[in-house]
């Protein structure tokens, strides 16, 4: 499966149906998916469990050994794309294929794969079970004695924490 453009830094979870199948961060490589009773078991529409590569599509990518031992040497190494190849997986007991979705990361990565520009403020810190709550004072009074600064100070110091 194609998943978008790459390269991307990581990816951070697979969905199937609307449900979680893996979560983690993969920064490219095989992962496995072990969730065979994601939709009920056996006795219900099984799951899904299996080996699958995640090809971040770097410019440097090489071509994936399993599709090459199926499809043949022509494969293409999908290069400039993120890709997800299932090594047989087993996919729950369906006559159809449930729809798959993908979360992907890329803020540390431009396209092409350079770096950006200023890569310890790209990312965006999240606070986990806390909140921050910005106050604008358009009175004046954060004018004065460096009060501006040391707010800006705090917020930065809860971010990056």
């Amino acid at each position: 499966m194609v998943l978008c453009h790459g390269p991307v830094d990581r990816l951070q979870r697979i969905d199937v149906d609307d449900r979680t199948a893996w979560a983690g961060f993969n920064q490219g490589g095989r992962i496995n998916i072990n969730n065979p009773n994601l939709f009920g078991g056996e006795s219900r529409e099984g799951g899904v469990s299996g080996p699958v590569d995640i090809m971040m599509g770097e410019t440097g990518q090489g071509k994936n050994d399993y599709l090459v031992s199926r499809l043949g040497a022509q494969v293409p190494s999908f290069r400039g794309v993120v890709s997800a190849i299932l090594r047989q997986c087993y996919l729950g007991m369906n006559p159809y294929l449930k729809p798959w979705s993908f979360r992907v990361q890329r803020v540390l990565k431009r396209g092409g794969g350079q770096s950006q520009w200023y890569p310890t403020k790209a990312p965006i810190g999240t606070v986990s079970r806390a909140a921050l709550y910005f106050a604008l004072d358009l009175s004046g009074s954060m004018n004065t004695d460096g009060r501006l600064d040391n707010m800006k100070a705090a917020a930065v110091s809860v971010l990056e924490s």
